[in-house]
């Protein structure tokens, strides 16, 4: 994070920091934690943000912070996410304040840590497109619904159609027994045509689809496509390959470094290993492979000794 700091313009942070050491500490705090955003606003507007891998397997670089404002408001501070996350889920929490103002805000728990990467206890959240929150809450001041019976059914059927109108969402993972209720109060009291209630609910295809664990929040997965296509803009104009790799009993770096044709300090350095690391059967490792340039070829990403090619599932 500091390193981000010094891209900041000098004159500005240094300010900024005189500012903050001059006041009382409460108010330092506030101070510093308006300097830290500005820094990152600054790197945003000169660095494009990079949806590195896929969301259980991934990095997140450069992503933005969502900041809590009338409508939403962060409950833990790994808020961080691609542009078109922060700002989805922004924009739609906004519009359900403004239809029914007072009534309280979306609380976001988690999106990815700065850097993305494992997100405990999720399986995915990885790279800055998954973004968890409570369901609203009938009763003033309550943060979110813990039960069926407390949800405010009314400001979730408008966060959904907020959503809906967002191209960048690619799906919403919510408990099934919910969905009924959420598809009856759109059938029942907002007289939602059967089409788009079979789109939203329907089969194996539908937009928002079951996911154990999910009763008392809503997981809303984005598409991030400019965040995603710098990820692998970047690595061909590197004239690399990622190729994910997982790790086999016995494996150890030098030994990878020898199967792709790099070294073992550069394996570390992308997957922020210490020197010498000792490796773990099953771990998951990012590998830039040099790659050959080949006109008309497309940016790729390969998945080699995964065991698995499907897509992540709910986390």
């Amino acid at each position: 994070m500091f390193g981000r700091l010094r891209s900041l313009a000098p004159l500005t942070l240094a300010a900024a920091l005189v500012c903050a050491l001059s006041t009382p500490a409460a108010a330092a705090l506030t101070a510093w934690a308006e300097v830290v955003r500005a820094a990152w606003a600054h790197a945003q507007a000169t660095q494009p943000c990079l949806s590195v891998g896929t969301v259980d397997f991934g990095r997140l670089e450069n992503g933005a912070l969502l900041a809590s404002r009338p409508g939403i408001r962060a409950r833990s501070r790994d808020v961080w996410g691609t542009p078109e996350a922060v700002r989805g889920i922004t924009r739609a929490a906004q519009v359900v304040e403004a239809l029914y103002p007072g009534r309280g805000d979306l609380v976001i728990t988690d999106i990815s840590r700065a850097e993305g990467g494992h997100l405990r206890p999720h399986r995915t959240h990885q790279n800055g497109r998954d973004v968890d929150a409570l369901l609203y809450a009938r009763r003033p001041g309550v943060e979110g619904a813990r039960v069926a019976a407390d949800i405010d059914f009314e400001r979730l059927w408008a966060l959904l159609m907020a959503l809906r109108a967002d191209p960048e969402v690619d799906r919403i993972l919510l408990d099934r027994g919910i969905q009924g209720r959420l598809r009856a109060f759109g059938r029942d009291a907002v007289g939602a045509p059967a089409p788009l209630l079979d789109a939203l609910f329907s089969g194996r295809g539908a937009w928002v689809r079951h996911a154990p664990g999910h009763r008392t929040h809503l997981h809303v997965r984005f598409k991030a496509t400019a965040s995603a296509e710098a990820a692998l803009l970047a690595d061909a104009l590197r004239g690399v390959e990622r190729v994910r790799h997982r790790v086999a009993r016995g494996e150890t770096l030098d030994a990878l470094a020898r199967r792709y044709g790099v070294t073992p300090a550069e394996i570390s350095a992308e997957n922020r290993l210490p020197p010498n690391a000792r490796l773990r059967r099953g771990q998951r490792l990012f590998v830039l492979v040099p790659r050959a340039p080949a006109v008309g070829r497309e940016p790729s990403s390969r998945l080699l000794n995964s065991g698995s090619g499907r897509p992540a599932g709910p986390g």
